[in-house]
């Protein structure tokens, strides 16, 4: 499978196509993951995280742009300044 940043990826979670904005290895296989997913909360609809779109940062609550990803200890996909 060729993966191209970019390109879609359906998001687990939600079953949203969302692009793909970076990749990472899996430490048991060695296999080149796709990474992408939503940012919401349950007040909010669930939008795809596109780098250079912008966001509340949930600590202050100001905006931000989001320049990439990552993954939480429990895999939860999340955008980044």
């Amino acid at each position: 499978m060729l993966l191209q940043l970019g390109s879609l990826m359906y998001d687990e979670a939600t079953d949203t196509p969302v692009p793909i904005v970076a990749v990472t290895i899996c430490p048991r296989t060695g296999n080149v993951l796709p990474v992408g997913g939503v940012r919401g909360s349950d007040s909010s609809p669930s939008q795809p995280i596109i780098p250079y779109d912008t966001c509340d940062e949930p600590m202050s609550g100001k905006s931000m742009r989001i320049h990439g990803v990552y993954t939480t200890a429990e895999g939860q996909v999340c955008p980044t300044s």
